[in-house]
């Protein structure tokens, strides 16, 4: 086997080859295309394992480059503290300590679908989540664009289309507020387009229409969870998928002392998705998740975050067994506790 490690760059790529001993036998930088890494891998004797760092490239090189390398592996940067760490740190040094973590088995691996077309239904999901960073964006800087002027609003009626005329008369430079308003409608009909896809898209994947039937679980939630996990049993067990999805617990511990706290690495994102559903289930008021977290909150006395935290934490592992066993969604009708969320789960 021979390991690869390149440092990817818009314009061009620097290489680095080693063999099974760790010795150096081949160094290059070149254009960056396919063509030059499809080439590379023809000159060189196969097998070839490949390693790269996760970035705006990483998924246009894997698909491009699967059917050329037997081993390809996408480097979490955050985790190449030998690379960033390090005294020397250069581009063509870079590649090599890529090579030699590959090597001895040191690389986090970032997850890339096989599959093309998820891969485009990712870049789709993802293209929402930011459309709908926009339209946030927007709706704040058109309070606080009213703030400046002495209006405190606190509803989101400015926003309404019908409301908007009694607030532009009290503002001055209406040029300035009509562009904001202009670019809040723009950023929301694109962001309803994109949601429209979402929808069209997810028809091709029946496990999402499952998702669609627990409590809080709507078709952003489901399409984003279904995207960024890609296949349930890269997961061995519950925990990793919390710790996965930055919902699970951190241990620190030297000695006799041990301290636990939330992590500070994982998918915010899915994050973030999955406690809105957690928020939307509990509000509905007639399902096992309104009922659990009145348990947590009145009879246990958790924090109210911390109830919506480990409902989050419900809604992933459902939909991850239900995935990994093809199983439709089977509402609790009781309210004992069981294995997947137990009383002293914190």
């Amino acid at each position: 086997m021979k390991y690869i490690g390149l440092d990817v760059h818009s314009t061009h790529i620097n290489c680095a080859v080693i063999d099974e001993q760790g010795n150096l036998i081949h160094h290059d930088c070149f254009n960056t295309s396919l063509k030059n890494l499809i080439n590379l891998s023809e000159k060189l004797k196969h097998p070839l394992s490949l390693v790269y760092e996760e970035g705006e490239l990483a998924d246009w090189l894997f698909q491009g480059l699967r059917s050329s390398f037997e081993e390809i592996t996408i480097a979490d940067p955050i985790e190449n503290r030998m690379i960033y760490g390090g005294d020397q740190k250069s581009d063509p040094i870079d590649p090599l300590k890529l090579a030699t973590l590959l090597r001895g088995g040191f690389i986090n691996p970032v997850h890339h679908t096989w599959d093309h077309h998820r891969s485009q239904f990712k870049q789709l999901v993802f293209a929402y989540h930011d459309m709908a960073k926009q339209v946030t964006r927007i709706k704040n800087k058109l309070k606080a664009y009213y703030r400046k002027q002495g209006i405190i609003i606190k509803t989101d009626s400015v926003y309404h289309p019908n409301n908007r005329a009694k607030f532009m008369k009290r503002c001055r430079h209406l040029e300035i507020i009509e562009k904001y308003y202009q670019f809040l409608d723009l950023f929301q009909h694109e962001k309803d387009r994109f949601e429209k896809s979402l929808k069209k898209e997810s028809r091709c994947y029946p496990v999402i229409r499952r998702f669609l039937k627990i409590p809080g679980v709507g078709i952003v939630t489901a399409t984003t969870f279904f995207t960024i996990i890609d296949d349930p049993h890269r997961f061995n067990h519950k925990q990793q998928l919390w710790s996965y999805a930055h919902l699970g617990k951190a241990t620190h511990q030297s000695g006799n002392f041990e301290i636990t706290k939330h992590q500070r690495k994982g998918n915010r994102l899915l994050k973030y998705v999955l406690k809105i559903a957690a928020g939307d289930a509990v509000r509905q008021k007639t399902n096992e998740f309104t009922r659990a977290y009145i348990r947590m909150v009145n009879i246990q006395q958790k924090e109210s975050k911390m109830a919506y935290r480990i409902i989050a934490r419900k809604l992933a592992t459902i939909m991850w067994t239900m995935w990994k066993n093809n199983q439709p969604y089977i509402p609790r009708e009781n309210d004992t506790p069981t294995k997947d969320m137990p009383h002293d789960v914190s």
